[in-house]
């Protein structure tokens, strides 16, 4: 009978700690982690070459940081909580740290990301690579 009851209570425990199998569920940073290679680029509201986007190297995300396929290294935040969900980069540029404000969409093994052309300018609404915004689709790579 007391068997019973260490069972039942390590139970009970378990499930109301939210430490029950299978309930694991990976956060958007944890999601991004890995290589991702581009697949689509708009700047200013033009379609980039597709030749020029096939030598462009994987966006690398590692921990909190983000290596561009340009060598760049950013750091980034995120805010999964907004509509759409915001993505910020931040590098230190002539000792001050400037912001690249973006949003996001995971999907399977899609990213698609659209920021700000430039730093400090004005988070986009929508997904698009309207004037002065970059909107970049990224596919899992199998690194």
């Amino acid at each position: 009978m007391i068997a019973w009851y260490v069972v039942m209570s390590s139970a009970i425990l378990l499930l109301a700690s939210g430490f029950s199998a299978g309930d694991y569920k990976q956060d958007d940073k944890d999601q991004l982690q890995g290589h991702w290679t581009v697949v689509s680029v708009e700047l200013s509201g033009s379609k980039q070459d597709e030749g020029e986007i096939r030598r462009l190297k994987p966006v690398m995300v590692k921990g909190s940081e983000w290596t561009a396929p340009t060598g760049d290294k950013f750091t980034f935040k995120l805010n999964p909580t907004r509509s759409p969900k915001e993505l910020d980069l931040q590098a230190e540029m002539d000792s001050k740290v400037k912001t690249w404000r973006g949003i996001y969409k995971l999907e399977g093994n899609t990213l698609t990301f659209c920021r700000s052309q430039g730093p400090e300018g004005e988070r986009p609404k929508e997904f698009r690579g309207g004037e002065r915004e970059i909107l970049i689709v990224f596919k899992r790579s199998g690194k």
